[in-house]
């Protein structure tokens, strides 16, 4: 497992860190895995969602929400 130091880190952060570390009872290492492991998940999920071509669809979301609408209006 390789290394990473982060430097400059300004206060306000590093005692959020701390608090965080201490509500999970861990250490700041593992809050910081954690969040560096979510935000590489993102950066990919991200990276799969621009890839994809936008749905088409075979019809018109205003006219199904009509639909739903005058559905219930004429139930009650």
């Amino acid at each position: 497992m390789g290394d990473i130091q982060v430097k400059n880190i300004p206060d306000e952060l590093q005692e959020r860190l701390r608090k965080q570390a201490r509500r999970c009872k861990t250490s700041i290492d593992a809050v910081l895995l954690t969040a560096l492991e979510r935000e590489a998940l993102r950066l990919e999920w991200n990276e799969k969602l621009d890839s994809l071509e936008p749905p088409t669809l075979d019809f018109s979301p205003s006219d199904v929400l009509a639909q739903e609408r005058a559905q219930r209006d004429a139930e009650f």
